[in-house]
């Protein structure tokens, strides 16, 4: 049986570098992590850690305002904006009967369209502008960036998950230009004699096609968040799917004669749709708004 707790580390300079061979080698080495373990470490990846050790910076600034103000922009429809204390809960999980209300507070950011793009315009779901708080300048430049440098590394990293998958490189470039992504930055306030069915955040699996969450404690698989350390403790997590238009199906090599796909093909705002409308407790008085 292969050590849960011991994460593989698979160095992307090799293969950022355009080494002969390198794609292949991350992506046996991504296959292993991801048929064994489920998690995995990347190093070299090119997202310099003045950067995120900045955006942590703000996202702390920006939790640290009080809790009137951070209303200002509360979570809407689009899955932009401040989710207050207990504003979700995990319903949808597969791993655990979750019944509580999670026990943090994340700010949420997409990409960061402007007022006059066609899809902001015309109010398309999920396509809307970021809401941003008034009055904490140098908040909205960091994560932005962030999120670009973010959006070029996974747009490399989804070629090693085509070969990982015995598909061409370019498999998912097509799906990967203008996708769509959620940055969750949340606060986990301390909770150190907290119920064994509370937490920070409930156990659970990504709904995403891939995260990218910025170095802090090690997680399981089927992972969690119970802040016992006393202080205050961030998370920056990168939620990266296809573009809003792209079907999500199966992909060839992982379906065949007596290998049917597990799910029907469906399409990012229709599962989002669906996911919001049951996880999301600052709905519950908007159900109708939040499902249309």
């Amino acid at each position: 049986m292969p050590d849960a707790n011991a994460i593989p580390v698979i160095d992307l300079g090799p293969y950022l570098a355009g080494e002969p061979g390198a794609l292949d080698r991350a992506a046996a080495a991504l296959s292993h992590a991801l048929t064994e373990i489920g998690f995995y470490m990347i190093v070299n990846h090119r997202v310099p850690a003045a950067l995120v050790h900045e955006v942590y910076r703000q996202v702390a600034r920006f939790h640290a305002r009080p809790l009137d103000e951070k209303l200002r922009i509360k979570l809407d429809k689009h899955n932009v904006g401040y989710l207050p204390m207990m504003g979700d809960t995990l319903r949808t999980s597969v791993v655990a009967d979750v019944t509580k209300p999670n026990m943090s507070e994340p700010f949420f950011m997409a990409r960061d369209l402007a007022s006059d793009h066609p899809d902001v315009v015309s109010g398309r779901r999920f396509r809307s502008a970021n809401q941003w708080p008034e009055g904490l300048p140098g908040f909205r430049e960091p994560l932005v960036a962030y999120c670009d440098a973010l959006e070029r590394l996974v747009q490399r990293l989804v070629r090693v998950y085509a070969r990982a998958l015995d598909l061409p490189a370019t498999y998912f470039d097509g799906p990967f230009i203008d996708f769509q992504y959620k940055l969750r930055a949340t606060h986990y306030p301390s909770q150190p004699k907290a119920p064994d069915d509370e937490f920070g955040i409930a156990p659970h699996t990504d709904t995403s096609f891939l995260t990218l969450l910025a170095p802090n404690d090690v997680l399981a698989t089927a992972h969690r968040a119970v802040n016992r350390t006393g202080g205050e403790r961030y998370a920056l997590a990168f939620f990266c799917d296809a573009q809003i238009d792209w079907p999500i199906a199966a992909v060839p090599t992982c379906i065949g004669p007596g290998r049917p796909p597990r799910y029907e093909t469906t399409y990012y705002t229709d599962y989002m749709i669906r996911y919001q409308a049951r996880t999301y407790n600052v709905f519950d008085d908007h159900a109708k708004d939040a499902a249309e």
